[in-house]
């Protein structure tokens, strides 16, 4: 057991870029590198696909996919990003397609069957009428529920150039190389997004927004 937890930390101590090489030489036979990899990052992974999928079963499927797809690949990576922002890159394409999935399915729902003004959509917020917290406790869950519902309905590039930044905490440069594109875009898209979600919010979220917020907002009106 004492040389089995030996061996643990001396490839927890690795760099991502020393377990990268070490997957390349010896998977699949030894996916002990593998596995180290997936314990320093899969928190991270989960969090930006929950945050895009809002359920638990998505985003584990998400991840779980994500996870599969950097498996396969790894052979190829060539580390012309950090292996972390090439995890998050492979995470949200997996959440955008699996969006996009869910869309596809609420559309033809839709198409089919009868509205009969109870039903909601996948993207509905959390019902907290069953809980027993204080309404004030209740409530700010709540506004954190509709922010987050007001970001996913940003456009595609948009949502997870935010996402990335707000959520995950990524800098710029990481930011553009997890999404391919140029800094100036990731402002771009950052500038347009953070415009867009303060309507959003406004629209979605008034009244459960708290009295300062409110009062600034109107300030910022006049």
């Amino acid at each position: 057991m004492i040389e089995e937890d030996r061996e643990i930390m001396q490839f927890s101590d690795l760099s991502d870029e020393a377990l990268v090489r070490s997957c390349q030489e010896h998977l699949p036979y030894d996916t002990r590198s593998f596995e180290a990899l997936v314990a320093r990052h899969k928190q991270k992974v989960y969090g930006l696909a929950y945050r895009m999928m809002r359920t638990q079963q998505d985003a584990e499927d998400v991840a779980q996919e994500t996870w599969v797809k950097v498996y396969h690949a790894l052979p190829n990576f060539r580390g012309e990003a950090s292996f972390k922002t090439w995890v998050h890159r492979i995470a949200v394409n997996t959440a955008l397609d699996a969006l996009q999935k869910q869309k596809r399915r609420v559309k033809e729902a839709c198409a089919t069957a009868e509205v009969d003004g109870e039903g909601r959509d996948l993207f509905a917020l959390t019902d907290h009428s069953a809980g027993g917290n204080p309404v004030q406790n209740a409530l700010s869950q709540e506004l954190i529920l509709c922010i987050e519902d007001a970001v996913r309905q940003l456009p595609d590039k948009e949502m997870s150039t935010i996402m990335l930044r707000e959520f995950q905490g990524l800098s710029y440069q990481e930011i553009a190389e997890a999404l391919r594109v140029s800094l100036g875009t990731v402002k771009m898209r950052l500038h347009r997004a953070r415009k867009s979600l303060r309507q959003l919010i406004a629209q979605l979220c008034d009244a459960l927004l708290p009295p300062v917020w409110r009062q600034k907002k109107q300030e910022h009106e006049l």
